[in-house]
């Protein structure tokens, strides 16, 4: 889980990867991690990022669901798998 106040960035790395970029505070201090999320191809990244802004913006509170393999839940249609987390230490 990633509380949004850690969330800084979003990027379109691929057709089929869009990856949202954090830094983990609960460890050492400036730990970057990096959260790929598979999805479908078609060009629909800017609903996904819409998407996901909006669930952030609109929160009252509690967890927001973006994407779990597990539950097969996910924020937006297009996106079909969660990537494995990537830490950058010290970055």
């Amino acid at each position: 889980m990633v509380p949004a106040s850690e969330i800084y960035g979003f990027d379109a790395e691929s057709d089929t990867v869009f990856t949202f970029y954090s830094f983990d505070q609960s460890s050492d201090s400036g730990t970057q991690v990096d959260i790929p999320l598979t999805i479908d191809s078609g060009g629909k990244h800017q609903e996904i990022f819409t998407a996901i802004v909006s669930a952030i913006n609109n929160s009252t509170g509690g967890m927001i669901v973006i994407a779990d393999d597990i539950s097969g839940e996910y924020i937006h249609p297009n996106i079909t798998a969660v990537g494995t987390f990537v830490n950058l230490l010290g970055s």
